[in-house]
């Protein structure tokens, strides 16, 4: 079990530095350094020192000469980028899902969005957008396609430092609440073409948020 600790220790370091990034803690350009990190993580360096490389690997992180280590600022042009390429993939893998689904998974779909309306009057931003990317894991989970699901994972993180830095308002989250509804019902009819429809009109609405505020 010793054999697992620094493992462990990475991961812990890995997965809490990814938070504050993506939830802004650590906002966009901002410089931050390993001691920095140490004392806040209480982890030693060679666990956070292999998190950042992996960050880094991961588009999060740049480590730059004489500025150390500074967050990924936001580029609207690559973040367009993503949205659109997550518009040509996500309603694909929605149609799936409606195809594909079974009565548990659509089960576990609506125990997540029943306590979304709770979370969104709490004001929990963070827990919000956690439950959020649970629906849409669970729906390309269902979708049964590896590689699309794996390839949405690191899409939805990406999109999600956007709530936190642009776009997290109370209108924003009843507008999320109602498309994600809209998805569900398409995809428990297993209507894969509403179900096409409901996601790309999700995406449409980042896309425009996106395009107005960033």
């Amino acid at each position: 079990m010793e054999q697992l600790k620094p493992l462990s220790l990475q991961h812990s370091a890995y997965r809490e530095i990814k938070r504050r990034i993506v939830t802004a803690i650590y906002r966009p350009g901002e410089q931050i350094n390993t001691a920095q990190i140490c004392a806040q993580l209480r982890i030693g360096r060679t666990p956070v020192h292999l998190a950042i490389h992996r960050l880094e690997t991961e588009g999060l992180i740049e480590i730059l000469p004489r500025r150390g280590i500074v967050v990924k600022p936001i580029d609207r042009d690559g973040m367009m980028e993503l949205i659109e390429a997550r518009y040509m993939v996500e309603p694909e893998v929605a149609a799936l899902a409606a195809a594909r689904a079974t009565d548990r998974e659509f089960a576990a779909m609506r125990e997540i969005l029943d306590r979304i309306p709770a979370i969104a009057e709490a004001g929990d931003s963070e827990q919000f957008m956690e439950t959020d990317l649970e629906f849409h894991r669970t729906m390309a989970a269902a979708a049964r396609n590896h590689p699309l699901t794996d390839f949405l994972a690191g899409m939805h993180e990406h999109c999600t430092r956007l709530y936190f830095i642009s776009v997290s308002n109370k209108q924003h989250d009843q507008r999320i609440i109602k498309e994600h509804e809209e998805i569900f019902d398409a995809l428990v009819r297993r209507d894969s073409e509403a179900a096409r429809a409901a996601l790309r009109k999700h995406i449409e609405s980042l896309r425009s948020n996106v395009r107005d505020r960033v």
